[in-house]
Formats: C-alpha cells, structure tokens, sequence
C-alpha cells in the first residue's frame, strides 16, 4: 500500500494492525478511542483487485440480504466472545460463512 495513505490514516488517529505477517492480504487500520476500545477497522486493497471485488460483493449482499447480514453479525458477535482477542481464530470462524455466501454470488 501506498506510504501516503499510510501516513494519512495514521495521522486521522487510525492504529496500523496489519501488515504482511498477517493473515489477510490487505492492510487494516483500527480506530480505538481507547486503548483496546475498536470504534471502527478499515482495510485498505487496491481498487478492482480481485479481493476488493470480494470485499464489494460481500457487502452489497448483506445490504440487499437483512436476514443474512443479521446473522453475520451474529456469527461475529459470537466469535468475538469465543475468542477474545485472537483475531486469527476470528477470521477462521467467519470464513466457512463468507465463502459460502460469496459462492451463491458467483
């Protein structure tokens, strides 16, 4: 990713928690208003990659789905009590839902 977006983020207050150690292939940036207190995450792709499209898709289905986004935000409300703090074992849990659902998109 680009240093200046970098720099951008980091100075709107936003804490880099990714990197290419990390699980995922983007980068993300979490807003604490607290130490430990997450108010929001942004990940940051390169637009139309491959993975960004996956990102798009995924949202626009929940948008137009209210049942199925309710019951991801189920899924990660669970997740996020089973696991308190191992983001890894977080992702790993939401991923069976996420693909199922990104494979009835096609």
């Amino acid at each position: 990713m680009n240093d200046v977006v970098h720099g951008w983020l980091t100075e709107l207050g936003f804490l880099f928690r990714g990197g290419a150690n990390d699980v995922r292939p983007d980068r993300m940036y979490g807003y604490e208003l607290e130490p430990m207190i997450r108010l929001a995450n942004i990940h940051v792709l390169e637009y139309g990659s491959p993975e960004w499209w996956h990102y798009i898709g995924f949202r626009d289905f929940l948008r137009t789905h209210p049942s199925e986004r309710d019951a991801y935000r189920d899924l990660k409300l669970d997740l996020s009590l089973q696991h308190p703090g191992d983001r890894i074992a977080y992702i790993d849990g939401k991923e069976a839902f996420i693909v199922e659902r990104r494979e009835r998109l096609g």
